[in-house]
C-alpha cells in the first residue's frame, strides 16, 4: 500500500499567548496523521515561545521549532518556517486560528484525485475572540472559485490564509517574496500557479475557523 503524503502544517507566531495552544491542538486533533508541525516564532515576548517548546517536549517527532530568533516580521519569518518543511503539500495557519479535525485528510483526498493541481482551500467561519461569536462566513464576503491564475488575478482574494494548502512538490524551490513586508502569502499562491500552470481548488465546507481579536 502506498504511504499517505506527508503534510507540512506551517505556522507563524508572534506574541499569541492566549491562542496558540488552541491551534497547536486543533492540529494534533486532525484525523489524518501522517504530518509533520513547523513552528517558526518571530521574537514573542509575552510567553507563546515557552509553550511552543513545552508542546515540542510532549511531541518531539511531531513538531519542528524554530524559537528564540529575532523579529523580522511576516514574510521572514515565514520563509524561515518554510525551510524547515519537508512535506508533499503544505497547509499554512497562523497562531491565532485553528482547524476543523477533517481539514487536513479532505484536501489530501482532493489533491490525490485532482493530480495537476498545485493549490487547494475552503470556507471559514470568522469569530469574535472574546464572545466566541461567528461573524459570518469568508464566502459571504469574497467569492468562492476554481480555476487558473488568470481567474485568480481577476476575481482578487478569494481565500482565508488557513484555508490553502500548497504542493510543495510542485515548486520546491518558490519562497515569500521578501519585498513585501504584507501581503506576501497572497503573492506566494499567484507565484505557485504562475510557475506551475496549474490550477486551484475548492473543496465544499467549513474546515477552518478564523480568530478576529485586537491583535490581529
Amino acid at each position: 500500500m502506498n504511504k499517505s503524503p506527508l503534510v507540512s502544517c506551517l505556522i507563524i507566531t508572534f506574541n499569541q499567548r492566549d491562542f496558540i495552544e488552541d491551534t497547536l491542538n486543533s492540529i494534533l486533533s486532525q484525523d489524518y496523521k501522517n504530518l509533520e508541525i513547523v513552528v517558526s516564532d518571530d521574537g514573542s515576548v509575552d510567553g507563546t515561545q515557552e509553550i511552543i517548546e513545552s508542546y515540542h517536549k510532549k511531541y518531539p517527532e511531531r513538531m519542528k521549532i524554530l524559537t528564540r530568533q529575532n523579529n523580522v516580521g511576516i514574510t521572514k519569518n515565514s520563509n524561515r518556517a518554510l525551510e524547515l518543511c519537508a512535506g508533499d503539500y503544505i497547509a499554512l495557519i497562523g497562531g491565532d486560528d485553528m482547524w476543523l479535525s477533517d481539514k487536513i485528510s479532505r484536501q489530501v483526498e482532493w489533491f490525490l484525485k485532482n493530480i495537476e493541481a498545485i493549490v487547494c482551500y475552503h470556507d471559514v467561519e470568522v469569530f469574535e475572540s472574546n464572545t466566541n461569536t461567528k461573524l459570518y462566513m469568508f464566502s459571504e464576503q469574497h467569492k468562492m472559485l476554481s480555476g487558473t491564475v488568470s481567474d485568480v488575478i481577476y476575481a482578487g482574494c478569494f481565500a482565508c490564509a488557513c484555508s490553502l494548502m500548497i504542493k510543495r512538490s510542485k515548486i520546491p524551490f518558490l519562497f515569500y517574496d521578501e519585498a513585501l513586508p504584507h501581503v506576501s502569502d497572497w503573492f506566494f499562491v499567484l507565484e505557485a500557479l504562475m510557475q506551475s500552470g496549474n490550477k486551484i481548488g475548492y473543496i465544499t465546507g467549513v474546515h477552518a475557523l478564523y480568530r478576529r481579536h485586537e491583535n490581529n
